[in-house]
Parts: C-alpha cells; sequence; structure tokens
C-alpha cells in the first residue's frame, strides 16, 4: 500500500514527505478537530477517539458553520501523506474529503472538519 501512495503522489505532482518515506508516529501529527454538522459532541468524540490512536489533538471546537455535508481534512502540502493517514484511521467513521489549505495554525499539521456523515 506504501508504495501505491507514493505512485499516486507522484503522479499528482505531490511532494513526498517524511510521513511517508519514514513512517512518523502518529504521536508526530497534531490535528484540531472542529464540529462541523451541529451534532454535539461530534468533535470531541472524534478527538477522543484520534487521541485513542495516538495522534496529537490539539483542540476541539466548532466549525465556521455547522453545515458541512461530509467531513473534510486541511492539510499543508508537505503534509499530504500524513492527511492520507489520518484518512485511514478514520477508517468507517467518517469519509472525509482531502483539501490542500495554506491558512492552517502553525501547532496543527491537520484541521479536520466533522461533517453531517459523521455517526458515534
Amino acid at each position: 500500500q506504501k508504495v501505491k501512495l507514493i505512485l499516486d503522489m507522484v503522479k499528482e505532482g505531490k511532494p513526498l514527505d517524511k510521513a511517508l518515506l519514514e513512517e512518523v508516529p502518529n504521536s508526530e501529527i497534531s490535528i484540531k478537530v472542529l464540529n462541523g454538522c451541529g451534532i454535539e459532541g461530534a468533535a470531541k468524540y472524534t478527538g477522543d477517539f484520534l487521541s485513542e490512536e495516538g495522534f496529537e489533538v490539539v483542540g476541539t471546537g466548532n466549525a465556521d458553520r455547522i453545515d458541512y455535508q461530509k467531513s473534510v481534512i486541511y492539510y499543508r502540502k508537505k503534509d499530504y501523506s500524513k492527511a492520507l493517514k489520518v484518512k485511514k484511521v478514520l477508517g468507517e467513521r467518517l469519509d472525509p474529503t482531502l483539501e490542500e489549505s495554506n491558512s492552517l495554525d502553525s501547532q496543527e499539521d491537520i484541521l479536520l472538519i466533522v461533517g453531517s456523515e459523521y455517526k458515534k
């Protein structure tokens, strides 16, 4: 699967980063989780799950709006493989889309907005 990720990244012109070339532990991936669906506790429960999986959750809260139909993982260009890793760990809980962003806070590698497909 690692080879497929590398080939996909090369094909898409994405830079290969440390998380893919060297197995970066989940504890070295920082994530902020925001509730974008309006379901009480969605960000907290998702953050708790990611913490249990070993990720560094740097904060939870409410998104700018509560009508996200689908969850979204925002990432910096250099952190594409970290975003893929988070998406994989979320598995069947959420099926987020991946969107590159240049406006993430410096303390987070990933910003996850939980959309309305959220289930406890």
